[in-house]
């Protein structure tokens, strides 16, 4: 019983960590607009995309909008 609890525990401590360390999809925006602009890669907008502004980086990042558009703030 006391073997089981401690496995328990260190699953849960190992699964913490593990989601603590994915990137989320702020961060993984940023780093992208953030490759672009190191590349001069940034590319502009298609037909139908919408921008989303970065006043920290100073930089748009171009998306299609899906069937249902997010309202995104900056916070």
């Amino acid at each position: 019983m006391k073997t089981s609890l401690i496995a328990l525990c260190l699953i849960f401590v190992s699964t913490g960590f593990a989601l603590a360390t994915e990137p989320s999809a702020g961060q993984l925006w940023e780093n992208s607009l953030l490759t672009h602009k190191r590349n001069g890669t940034l590319a502009g907008p298609r037909p139908g995309q919408k921008c989303l502004w970065s006043a920290r980086l100073n930089g748009c990042l171009y998306y299609t909008p899906g069937k249902w558009d997010l309202y995104l703030q900056d916070f």
